[in-house]
């Protein structure tokens, strides 16, 4: 039995069959976010970045809040460069809701001669107040990590919410997004009309044609056929592995090509159409 695919799209002699879906997201609530750091016991909401990365050794000699400097979050770090395996540090905690974030911050030498307080006379010094959208850092099922990869990139702290799963169509332009990684779609911009696959005839048979792309060799492609959309199952005419550049016949009276230079796929039905009636080819994704 071959697995359920994850995202298909139809396309036939009649007309084009489409059911579009998008989640909905639901925003946080607003949470208290302020502080003075004039409470010690807060140092215990914030976490080192190098440790929650996995950098190995930590890369800060102390940090306190209103302990070592009354009112202040106060960080040494141990190195203060960012070169290579040598890293500034900074400590982040987890927020949510429309905000400003604003902070007062000095930056200071240890070897200073006026003393460990003033103000820095190097050349470069750097410090500061950074909020983004957190990575996600947690455990994953990894479907395949070139898809992965590419979910992370293009949504970011979303990529395991809901609009960011494989069979999501968060963009609603009919492509899932493991379809939109198949053929070198964005999946937040509606532009697979672009890349989708183009149906047409050659011989009085279907053909299906569209252009791979190139990071998707990890996940299998599939075109499939049939007679009729409420009686009978899709059956394969070919399908390319994952990992392979071969396409493979299910069906020996199909026909695959594979234009050299641009890699685009044609696929030719296995059933002649005759008398009018009607053929259904698919294309789909799945791991």
């Amino acid at each position: 039995m071959l697995p359920r695919p994850i995202g298909r799209l139809l396309f036939s002699t009649g007309p084009l069959l489409a059911t579009l879906t998008r989640p909905l997201v639901q925003a946080d609530d607003l949470q208290p976010l302020g502080d003075e750091f004039g409470n010690a016991a807060t140092f215990s909401r914030y976490q080192e970045h190098g440790a929650l990365e996995g950098w190995g050794p930590t890369h800060v000699e102390s940090a306190d809040i209103n302990t070592s400097s009354p009112g202040n979050f106060r960080i040494v770090p141990r190195t203060t460069g960012w070169y290579e395996h040598l890293r500034g540090t900074h400590f982040s905690k987890n927020v949510s809701g429309d905000f400003i974030a604003t902070a007062h911050v000095f930056v200071y030498r240890r070897q200073n001669g006026a003393g460990p307080l003033a103000p820095s006379v190097r050349l470069f010094s750097l410090d500061g107040i950074l909020v983004r959208a957190p990575q996600i850092i947690t455990t994953l099922t990894i479907d395949d990590a070139s898809f992965d990869h590419w979910r992370f990139t293009h949504f970011a702290a979303q990529a395991n919410a809901p609009e960011g799963q494989p069979g999501a169509d968060f963009d609603s332009d009919g492509g899932t997004n493991l379809v939109e990684f198949a053929l070198g779609g964005s999946p937040t911009q509606p532009d697979l009309a672009a890349f989708q696959p183009v149906n047409g005839e050659d011989g009085g048979r279907l053909t299906l044609s569209f252009t791979p792309a190139a990071a998707s060799s990890s996940v299998i492609l599939r075109v499939e056929a049939r007679a009729d959309l409420v009686v009978g199952t899709w059956l394969p005419l070919a399908h390319r592995p994952a990992g392979a550049g071969a396409w493979m016949l299910d069906d020996p009276a199909a026909v695959v090509s594979v234009a050299p230079g641009t890699g685009r796929v044609t696929v030719s039905d296995a059933v002649p159409i005759n008398g009018g009636g009607k053929r259904f080819l698919s294309f789909s994704v799945d791991f």
